[in-house]
């Protein structure tokens, strides 16, 4: 094979490399910022943010998993003391699922809970996204379709199971497990391999401490 030839196939080879390394990142969020605490959402700040009792921005979550965001509110419209103000949420793209700020006024500050709902089953990371309203109902001027532009104030990761014994391999289940690195398993085979190797080198590790 000629130089230029060989040279090309390492590009290539390259190249796959970078693409698969941010695709991981892309899961795992690292590829981007997490959602600052405290956050201000138009004139409601926002702090202490909790998801499913535990602080931070950040949470990784099973296929479905309820999630609740909890957090902290001061409101300081100023330029409406008089207006009654929320602060709804919701997963991007979906109805509001709640106002974590609930009938503030100017000066006012609190604690909101919101339930969430269940996380999306499909794996990757998902935004949760926040409006602020000077309404007289929570999520009056929500737009599910608009909402994937609101403000991100957290940030959920969805990671199917990793097998710990090749029989949740079998009868399809592999569909619905991935590897230690997060990616799926391509089939059964591929599935059962990863199982026994990860016992092979556990007992490696036993022997060897």
């Amino acid at each position: 094979m000629s130089a230029a030839g060989q040279q090309l196939i390492r590009c290539s080879r390259l190249a796959a490399v970078a693409a698969v390394a941010a695709a991981c990142l892309m899961f795992s969020g690292a590829a981007q910022a997490s959602p600052p605490d405290p956050n201000t959402v138009g004139a409601t700040t926002l702090s202490h943010i909790e998801l499913n009792g535990e602080l931070g921005t950040e949470r990784i979550v099973g296929p479905g998993q309820d999630v609740k965001i909890t957090a902290n509110w001061a409101d300081n419209n100023s330029g409406c003391p008089e207006c009654v103000d929320f602060v709804g949420t919701a997963f991007a793209g979906n109805p509001v699922a709640g106002c974590i700020e609930f009938h503030g006024f100017f000066g006012e500050s609190g604690s909101g809970e919101v339930d969430l709902g269940p996380a999306p089953k499909a794996p990757g990371t998902y935004n949760v996204v926040a409006q602020f309203e000077e309404q007289f109902e929570c999520g009056a001027t929500w737009n599910a379709s608009e909402s994937t532009g609101y403000q991100v104030i957290a940030r959920v990761t969805v990671a199917l199971p990793v097998p710990t014994n090749k029989h949740q391999c079998k009868k399809g289940g592999w569909r619905e497990l991935t590897d230690s690195t997060g990616t799926p398993f391509k089939n059964q085979g591929q599935c059962v391999s990863f199982v026994e190797a990860e016992k092979l080198a556990a007992r490696f590790r036993r022997h060897h401490h």
